[in-house]
């Protein structure tokens, strides 16, 4: 094959990857403080062609960089050292602010005698917005983890308050033993309301309920309009379903 053939489809294939890979490269040579830029790196930082690359300067700034801390960043990997890779936010001319991961690399030029930075930035704008939306996510999961964990807390005073029978009391030794014990639907439930749940299990009057817990009358069969909603009982006995869900 022709060399220039050769060089024509080598050339061809990297556009495409560049293009496909939302990347662009660019060339500092230190000695004769000349940048260059290929076409793609225009399109990632929305700047005009016929502008040029930007200076040194202004290309550390772009990259959220000093000039100094750029030049240090390509001597260390001169000297051996790893290939640098670092994520900075960029706003562009139309206020666009896209986020973009920097590969730094060093070399000398021919026979040696200029030393160059170059290497190669990606877009990696949607990328980042996943990786932000999924740490929210795990916050959040974390945040509804310790609820759980809390809320279930609460249910076991409350059940140590309400209930004094022996078979009760020696579950409540044992966390595994209450796991099993306790039906999750319960803690869509509020604490007073799992406390109502608990009295209306033993069979207390809404009358009851409310001289035992210190509440009006009213008040408890609000709560207990409320619970059937929440469990979804409909037309059924609420005694019943609760005698169902946690035994007799």
């Amino acid at each position: 094959m022709d060399p220039k053939e050769n060089l024509r489809r080598i050339e061809m294939f990297l556009r495409a990857t560049a293009r496909l890979g939302s990347m662009g490269y660019w060339d500092y040579n230190m000695t004769t403080e000349q940048t260059w830029w290929s076409d793609e790196m225009y399109d990632l930082f929305g700047r005009d062609p016929s502008h040029g690359p930007p200076g040194f300067a202004d290309l550390a700034s772009l990259f959220q960089q000093t000039e100094s801390a750029l030049r240090s960043l390509g001597l260390k990997k001169l000297e051996g050292g790893d290939q640098v890779v670092t994520v900075f936010q960029a706003r562009l001319p139309n206020g666009d602010r896209r986020w973009y991961r920097l590969f730094v690399d060093a070399g000398r030029g021919f026979q040696g005698k200029d030393i160059r930075l170059f290497g190669i930035v990606q877009d990696i704008t949607e990328q980042r917005h996943v990786e932000l939306q999924l740490e929210k996510h795990r916050a959040r999961l974390k945040l509804c983890r310790e609820e759980f964990q809390q809320k279930k807390l609460e249910l076991r005073n409350i059940i140590h308050r309400c209930y004094e029978s022996p078979q009760v009391a020696a579950r409540e030794h044992s966390s595994q033993e209450e796991s099993r014990y306790l039906p999750e639907r319960l803690l869509v439930l509020t604490p007073r309301e799992l406390e109502i749940c608990l009295c209306v299990h033993r069979g207390l009057s809404s009358k009851e309920i409310a001289s035992k817990i210190g509440i009006t009358l009213r008040s408890v069969e609000t709560h207990r309009r409320n619970i059937r909603r929440k469990l979804r009982i409909g037309r059924k006995n609420l005694t019943v379903h609760l005698l169902t869900l946690l035994g007799r």
